[in-house]
């Protein structure tokens, strides 16, 4: 009997040894709602393929031309009858893939072919099967797309082809690499000594455009249908028609700034404007497009000047314009000072499908050489606030589950991780492809990524754009050589799960399903190095990515982040997670659990099962046993230091759990901050004050801070901060407002104005040393829309609404 899915990842979350999420004995096959590949599923289909590449070379068995073309024909029937289904499909990811680098013209001629819907014709009329893989602009092609991109009667050129050969004795020539191939014109020296075999007349689509104004026109359609990339082709064959068409240019930008290709764009309008006869409004589109283009590569000076010269141009486009021109105010201004509109930000990540927008931002960090040994990392150019800005980074390529609602789509089967992908995850491969077709300069620049041991190493610095790399001129001619192994071992070793800012229940009590998680690839997030008990934390308000300084840091100071995604309570759930990066942790709390020895940590191990069980969590008695059970030797060494993941969890939620029988009656409120207390401790935080019972008479000074602000912990923030506010509700039930206020202050944004006494001169602001402030930002309306539904359901929203308008607020 097949295991419960959610189960499963509760013991694969803890680290305990199991193969899969799926029933091991049964293997995943295409179809819809496809489940995680079992390990034994993989390691089969690792085996075979390794097994392929000992075999000896022998001929391929040849089929009758009439074979491969009725079964493609077939299969080009079914799909356009239902282009989608929300089928989903497994893809081998970080096997070693063929890709060419080697000059077309340096090859000896095997065979020219003619492509037809994945079926090709070679000069003796012999017909082959053709396997292209992650070809740009195919992630969702409809059939009119394919017959754009690869119309009856193309002349291909496939650069050194590997053949998959099947036990049957036939094969498929399969490309897995796009830049493989070359799209041959009939006038070029490739096909000067070809002869085709006379019997089998060259094929041709017969509503093929024969002119470049029917180019045109059928680049409008895919245009509007939102297939850009099939829109820029066609646009391209106009141009091949009629070089002159200066339309199909501007047609051409505007396909290419949805595509994110901005560099051609660029190059589309600058062309543009060099013919003299154009009309005032496609002078105007021409700027208009050029400034989105600047936009989109983040030159938002340059894209501000060609939006004012549109509206020295045409003033009537002032409404249009506005909206560019505020933006570009506000990614000048967030790129230069690291201001940023955030309560924005987190109502745009509330959208699905809405594009969160910000420009990138570094403060002061550089790369060096890591101190720890082995590569590079990311260091402090100077001393550093606890909750200071250090990064806010665009991501190069990112994929979120709403996209894929209704279509077919691709899962990895992983040979790296020996794991299943989920789509997202797949996706970025695909993606990472598509956005470097369009912008080839990237090619070095993301390569400089480390993709594993079995890659040389990166270098020391991610290297500038190179200048002998053209911007792309046409969407059918690769300007750099793709090795898709290697962009496959990046993006396993550097994407991020993304831990969405509008979500509070990133560390919650249940395990995250990283299957359907939302994921993303970024280039200076992925230079940092990793800790569990790390000195930055991460999050993302839709999928940018911003990170701040969790503890002061000082000049030189290594910056880390925690790659663990999970919960990542146990040594044995960071150790499985991390499994991929590296074999031994030497952070501080990684040290401290091998300390305990693997008796204890492997029995804690065991007993986070239980806090993350639906039959446990709702129940007061269990829970709060199970965190006094925690105090046991048997589950921490006394030695060990005040860090203690598993029984902050378990204190949280008896937290949780007698302020929900307080609020009935059931319990009394000072045992309630009482636990809490436990759970902040447990957690790292430092408490100056451990009151669990109100005070109503109380001299100024006790509006200091009630927690240490020289750091704030990167594990669990959420959970502390909802601990925090059930202190705030234990004392406000008890009308202590003064507590309640401080606690609050804690937990949200306050500032502690300078005392009239000598020994509290020091003013600071808090905003920037409270849990919530460290990790997302500062302000009482961000606070309040991450944690409105707890605030209601503690009765506390108008007691954070009044604490506004009391004195020193």
């Amino acid at each position: 009997m097949a295991r419960d899915h959610g189960a499963t990842l509760l013991l694969v979350d803890v680290g305990l040894p199991l193969d899969s999420a799926a029933d091991d004995h049964v293997d995943v096959l295409p179809g819809p709602w496809l489940k995680p590949m079992p390990l034994r599923q993989i390691e089969e289909a690792k085996k075979a393929i390794d097994a392929t590449h000992l075999l000896p070379l022998q001929p391929i068995e040849r089929n009758p031309r009439e074979t491969p073309m009725s079964t493609q024909n077939f299969l080009r029937s079914k799909f356009w009858e239902s282009p989608h289904n929300g089928c989903g499909d497994y893809v081998y990811v970080g096997y070693d893939r063929h890709f060419s680098q080697a000059k077309l013209s340096d090859l000896k001629r095997t065979r020219a072919l003619t492509k037809t819907n994945f079926c090709a014709e070679d000069p003796q009329g012999r017909v082959h099967q053709i396997h292209v893989h992650r070809f740009p602009g195919f992630d969702r092609a409809t059939t009119a797309v394919v017959d754009t991109v690869f119309p009856l009667g193309t002349l291909l050129a496939i650069r050194e082809p590997p053949v998959r050969q099947f036990l049957s004795g036939t094969g498929v020539i399969q490309v897995d690499s796009p830049s493989d191939i070359i799209f041959v014109r009939p006038w070029d020296a490739i096909l000067r000594d070809i002869t085709w075999n006379p019997l089998f007349p060259a094929p041709v689509h017969p509503h093929l455009p024969q002119t470049a104004a029917q180019w045109k026109a059928w680049g409008n359609v895919h245009f509007g249908d939102g297939q850009y990339y099939a829109a820029a082709v066609a646009y391209s064959k106009g141009l091949e028609l009629d070089s002159t068409a200066y339309i199909l240019l501007l047609n051409r930008a505007a396909a290419y700034i949805h595509l994110g290709y901005f560099e051609a764009a660029l190059t589309d309008t600058a062309n543009v404007m060099t013919v003299a006869h154009i009309s005032e409004d496609e002078r105007i589109k021409a700027i208009y497009r050029g400034a989105q283009a600047q936009y989109g590569v983040c030159r938002y000076k340059l894209a501000l000047e060609q939006f004012a010269r549109c509206l020295a141009v045409a003033p009537q486009l002032e409404p249009n314009l506005q909206g560019w021109v505020m933006r570009c105010h506000d990614r000048i201004r967030e790129s230069e000072k690291g201001e940023y509109d955030w309560v924005g930000m987190f109502n745009d990540a509330l959208i699905p499908g809405q594009k969160v927008e910000a420009a990138d931002f570094v403060g002061p960090i550089k790369i060096t050489q890591s101190s720890r040994g082995g590569g590079r990392g990311i260091v402090a150019t100077r001393s550093i606030s606890v909750g200071e800005l250090l990064v806010v980074s665009q991501p190069l390529v990112s994929a979120f589950p709403h996209e894929f609602a209704g279509l077919d789509y691709e899962l990895g089967a992983n040979f790296i991780t020996m794991q299943a992908d989920g789509q997202c995850r797949q996706a970025l491969i695909s993606r990472l492809i598509a956005k470097i077709t369009g912008n080839p300069k990237l090619y070095p620049i993301v390569t400089a990524l480390y993709a594993g041991p079995t890659f040389p190493a990166p270098p020391p610095q991610l290297p500038s754009p190179s200048p002998d790399i053209p911007p792309l001129s046409n969407p059918l001619q690769f300007e750099v050589d793709m090795d898709v192994n290697l962009l496959e071992h990046i993006c396993t070793y550097n994407a991020f799960y993304l831990k969405d800012v509008t979500k509070t229940t990133s560390y919650c009590a249940k395990t995250r399903d990283f299957f359907y998680l939302p994921s993303a690839l970024y280039l200076l997030p992925s230079l940092f190095n990793h800790a569990c008990s790390a000195n930055a934390t991460w999050h993302h308000f839709g999928d940018i990515m911003v990170i701040r300084a969790a503890r002061n840091l000082t000049e030189g100071e290594e910056i880390t982040l925690s790659y663990i995604s999970g919960p990542g309570d146990t040594f044995l759930s960071r150790q499985a997670e991390l499994a991929l990066h590296t074999t031994s942790c030497d952070c501080e709390e990684c040290q401290a659990d091998r300390a305990d020895g693997e008796e204890i940590y492997v029995r804690r191990a065991s007993l986070d099962i239980q806090l993350r069980s639906d039959e446990y969590y709702n129940n007061t008695h269990t829970v709060c046993r199970n965190a006094r059970l925690l105090n046991d030797p048997g589950y921490y060494s006394p030695t060990r230091g005040p860090i203690r993941p598993t029984l902050s969890r378990a204190c949280a939620q008896s937290t949780e759990a007698l302020a929900r029988d307080a609020m009935s009656g059931l319990a009394v409120w000072s045992d309630v901050v009482a636990e809490g207390l436990k759970s902040l401790e447990a957690a790292g935080i430092v408490l100056f004050d451990k009151a669990t019972n109100p005070t109503f008479i109380a001299p100024r000074f006790d509006d200091s801070p009630v927690i240490g602000t020289e750091r704030a912990p990167t594990h669990a923030a959420e959970m502390c901060v909802g601990v925090m506010l059930r202190i705030v509700c234990a004392f406000y039930n008890q009308g202590d407002m003064r507590m309640a206020k401080r606690w609050l202050d804690a937990a949200c944004w306050r500032e502690y104005l300078a005392s009239p006494l000598p020994c509290f001169e020091l003013a600071f602001d808090l905003g920037r040393f409270t849990v919530e402030g460290v990790h997302v930002g500062v302000g009482p309306e961000l606070f309040i829309l991450r944690y409105g539904g707890t605030l209601e359901s503690l009765d506390l929203m108008a007691f954070v609404h009044a604490v506004q308008c009391l004195p020193g607020s």
